[in-house]
């Protein structure tokens, strides 16, 4: 419990600090985690090693969701900006997920990674609302770049969040909001399986399914 509340208010502490890459106000529940991870059990239910790719780990949430359904034998990659959460992530991997192979890349998405080794499965927590819109095209297009053909990949956006922005606000903001609401639109058009509402998470998300062709 201790260790719990230490992660919560280090996720607080980190959206005061870094709001625009941490970009929401409360750490993901565990249904979320549950909702993200999903294809680990529903379509990669083999034994086949696997290579799972975790984008904004934060405090590791969904990676412990992850390791629920992983064995020494996989591969997981998780990459986290910032410094805080990457040292709660780097005691997490020594201590309670020392007997899995996890690899924790300190470094902005998509640097490091080696298009010819395909990804079987992949789990964003990324702020896109947050982010310039060429940085939004950029991920995705990374996304689609080191998965495997029939791989999955999951994402979740607060519910109407966006758009309620959109109708907010004006000019430059509005425009960019707009750009990136029209390509994650596109990109999922043709890839999207399903989308799930969370209602019990702070505040309630969509999980967006996709598979990769």
């Amino acid at each position: 419990m201790k260790k719990r509340l230490l992660r919560v208010s280090s996720f607080l502490r980190e959206v005061q600090l870094n709001w625009k890459t941490t970009g929401a106000i409360f750490p993901s529940s565990s249904r979320l985690a549950k909702k993200m991870a999903k294809p680990l059990t529903e379509f990669l239910s083999d034994r086949k090693p696997k290579r799972i790719l975790e984008v904004g780990a934060g405090t590791g949430v969904m990676t412990e969701e992850i390791v629920k359904h992983t064995d020494k034998n996989d591969t997981i990659v998780l990459y986290e900006l910032s410094d805080s959460f990457a040292n709660l992530l780097r005691d997490r991997i020594e201590n309670e997920w020392s007997d899995r192979n996890i690899e924790l890349r300190v470094q902005p998405f998509p640097k490091g990674l080696n298009k010819e080794k395909k990804f079987d499965f992949a789990v964003c927590s990324l702020p896109f609302n947050n982010f310039p819109y060429n940085i939004v095209k950029e991920c995705l297009e990374a996304f689609e770049d080191v998965l495997r053909d029939g791989g999955y990949l999951t994402f979740f956006e607060y519910c109407y969040i966006r758009r309620a922005k959109i109708n907010l606000r004006i000019n430059k903001d509005c425009m960019r909001l707009r750009r990136i609401e029209s390509q994650i639109q596109s990109y999922m058009k043709t890839r999207k399986i399903s989308r799930e509402t969370v209602a019990l998470n702070i505040p309630p998300a969509w999980v967006h399914t996709l598979r990769i062709e």
